[in-house]
């Protein structure tokens, strides 16, 4: 089964200076089992834009329990297992580059949109959409070997 890389770019629709979006390896299963590798210092670190603002650790958990909210939503409206890597996040608010200032819930929602899209189940190039008050505004899909 090919891993699709996924990479989701939102913003808040009621302040669009608020910007998130993170990249992800998605590849399904077979069983419906869902394996998660995540650590965010280490996908903040390697987002271009984000990687001069650490965050402390227990920011960190809150997102990656976001992400991985995201996550299980996702399974179950596919209802297939997948294995998932972050492989960079970051987020803006105005000229803040850092997802210090961003709401968790838009990495729950990047999360959940990387996976269906890395799925299949949905093609978010062709619908776009968004979820809890954030729009998407790009996304980009690559298939690896």
């Amino acid at each position: 089964m090919a891993t699709t890389r996924v990479s989701i770019r939102l913003h808040l629709a009621a302040d669009p200076t608020q910007q998130a979006w993170m990249t992800m390896h998605v590849q399904p299963r077979d069983d419906q089992q869902v394996r998660f590798k995540a650590e965010v210092a280490d996908a903040l670190a390697a987002d271009p834009v984000s990687f001069l603002n650490p965050i402390p650790p227990n920011q960190a958990h809150i997102i990656k329990t976001e992400i991985m909210g995201g996550i299980v939503t996702a399974k179950k409206h596919a209802k297939m297992g997948c294995t998932v890597e972050l492989v960079s996040l970051g987020g803006a608010t105005g000229e803040v580059r850092s997802v210090s200032g961003v709401p968790s819930i838009a990495f729950a929602v990047a999360a959940s949109l990387a996976v269906l899209q890395g799925l299949g189940i949905e093609d978010l190039r062709v619908a776009p959409r968004g979820g809890y008050g954030w729009k998407l505004e790009s996304v980009d899909v690559a298939v690896l070997a």
